[in-house]
C-alpha cells in the first residue's frame, strides 16, 4: 500500500521540481504540458515520424518523445509475443522476468500514446492525456488490471479510479528491474 503511494508521490515530486527548475529535456511548467505549447513548431518542422530516427530534428522534443515510446511499445510487444493484434492474457507471477499480463493494458496505453506524440497534421494524430504517465512497478497497481479482489488490490483500484478522473495515465511495468528499464528508456516523456 504505502509502496504505491510512495510511488506516486516520488513521481508527481520529481516531475514538480524538475518542471520548476527547468531541466533540459522537460517540460517547462505544468501549464505548458497541458497545454502542449512545450512543442515547439520551428524545432519540429519537416519531422517525419515514418522516416529514419537519424534523421529526427535534434531539437525535436516530440520526435524524442515519440521514438522513446516507439521503443518500449516494441519491446512490450516482443516481449509478450504479440501477433496480430494478439495480447496475452496469461497471468504471470509476482516473480517473473516481465508481467505478460499487464500488456493487454499497457499495449493500447502505450500505442494511444504514441500517437499523441504525432505532427498534428498526421492522420493518426491524436490528442495527448491531459496530464502525465506514471509508470509504476508496484505489483498491486499490475494487479487493478486483473480486476483482483484482494484488499491491496481494492485499494490501489480506488487510486487508480481517481488518478484516471484527474486524467493521470498509467502504464504498469514490473517487477522492480523491468520498470527502471522502462523509466530509463522514456527519459522525455
Amino acid at each position: 500500500m504505502w509502496g504505491s503511494i510512495l510511488t506516486i508521490l516520488v513521481s508527481v515530486v520529481y516531475l514538480h521540481t524538475s518542471t520548476e527548475k527547468g531541466v533540459p529535456g522537460l517540460v517547462s511548467s505544468k501549464a505548458d504540458w497541458l497545454q502542449g505549447s512545450w512543442w515547439s513548431k520551428d524545432a519540429c518542422e519537416g519531422w517525419d515520424p515514418d522516416g529514419s530516427v537519424e534523421d529526427d530534428p535534434v531539437e525535436c522534443l516530440k520526435a524524442r518523445q515519440y521514438r522513446q515510446v516507439q521503443r518500449v511499445l516494441e519491446r512490450e510487444s516482443d516481449d509478450n509475443q504479440c501477433v496480430a493484434g494478439e495480447i496475452p492474457v496469461s497471468h504471470s507471477s509476482h516473480s517473473s522476468a516481465t508481467w505478460a499480463f499487464t500488456a493487454r493494458h499497457n499495449i493500447p496505453t502505450l500505442q494511444t500514446l504514441l500517437h499523441c506524440f504525432l505532427p498534428q497534421s498526421h492522420v493518426n494524430y491524436t490528442a495527448c492525456p491531459p496530464k502525465p504517465v506514471i509508470l509504476s512497478g508496484w505489483w498491486y497497481t499490475a494487479e487493478v488490471i486483473t480486476e483482483a479482489t484482494t484488499g491491496e488490490v481494492i485499494w490501489q483500484t480506488g487510486l487508480m479510479e481517481q488518478a484516471r478522473e484527474l486524467g493521470i495515465t498509467f502504464i504498469a511495468f514490473g517487477p522492480y528491474e523491468n520498470w527502471i528499464t522502462v523509466a530509463e528508456m522514456m527519459p522525455d516523456v
